[in-house]
């Protein structure tokens, strides 16, 4: 199935190598796998690694002068699962980008039955970015799961290395989002990409659903679930600004002079999904691009 494109939102998404942060400093907190069981012990020849990685702050300045923010608060899942965490208090960069907290978590290894489950999640309280765009609290987080026997893959068709596996971003929220201060409103569809799981189920709830096709449509859902190519799926639309010099565009804001807010750029791939809350992109007299809250889960059978 392919849906309308939308270049400003859906782009070129995909899995990045290795899913880490270049700059990142070591995670603090990182515990062996809560069963013992490294993917060395029997899955490793059958899997391509379960991969997680969760960053609070990121941004790079590219005019009037250079500057790069390096990755703020990172964690990345451990070889053989387990967990991984990083907190960090107050943090104020140079160009104005700062938070009152933020903690990053990822978790992955096998459940009750069998099956392997991966998390990644970043929390950040009191976001500001240069005064442009802030909120109180945002909580990135998206969950997988993966097959118990990776030669048997929750969707495969016959011939073909297609698979997918569900995922879900439930839990994710933004509270009191503003924009040069005035609030801002927006629709949820986390709970319809929740219960959607996999690329198929978002395909047949889109099938059955008029009114989700109707949102999809308006808000710049773009991308192919075939072949190799991301979809993304905005988690927020319908965006509503106190601001007569605001235009909310689908789940993108319009700053005169500034430049553009994204909010909620959920990309997925089979077997893969990134989750990006925030992303402010600035062509005024500033050039360059500041995001925060980013998780990202990949993983799946060996080709």
């Amino acid at each position: 199935m392919r849906w309308p494109r939308n270049e400003a939102i859906g782009g070129a998404a995909g899995p990045s190598a290795g899913l880490t942060f270049a700059g990142a400093a070591p995670v603090e907190v990182r515990t062996p796998h809560r069963e013992g069981r490294s993917l060395a012990d029997g899955d490793a020849g059958r899997l391509s690694d379960r991969r997680a990685s969760a960053l609070a702050l990121r941004g790079e300045m590219k005019g009037p002068f250079r500057w790069t923010l390096q990755p703020q608060v990172v964690a990345t899942l451990p070889a053989g699962g387990g967990s991984s965490s990083r907190r960090r208090g107050r943090f104020d960069a140079v160009t104005g980008a700062s938070f009152e907290s933020a903690e990053a978590r990822v978790e992955g290894g096998r459940s009750g039955d069998g099956a392997y489950e991966t998390l990644a999640r970043v929390t950040i309280e009191g976001l500001d970015l240069m005064g442009l765009v802030t909120a109180d609290r945002i909580v990135a987080q998206v969950r997988g799961l993966g097959p118990a026997d990776p030669a048997r893959p929750f969707l495969a068709q016959a011939g073909t290395e297609t698979w997918d596996a569900p995922f879900t971003p439930a839990g994710t929220e933004i509270v009191n989002l503003r924009v040069l201060d005035a609030p801002v409103s927006f629709g949820s569809h986390v709970a319809a990409l929740g219960e959607a799981g996999t690329l198929r189920g978002l395909e047949r709830r889109l099938a059955s659903d008029a009114a989700l096709r109707a949102v999809g449509e308006r808000n710049g859902w773009g991308g192919s679930t075939d072949g190799d190519e991301a979809v993304t799926v905005p988690l927020f639309g319908d965006l509503r600004v106190e601001m007569a010099d605001l235009s909310p565009a689908g789940c993108r804001i319009l700053i005169p002079e500034l430049g553009v807010l994204h909010l909620g750029e959920y990309s997925l791939r089979p077997g893969w999904r990134r989750l990006t809350m925030v992303r402010l992109e600035l062509k005024g007299r500033l050039q360059g691009e500041l995001a925060a809250g980013i998780v990202e889960i990949g993983g799946g059978p060996s080709r």
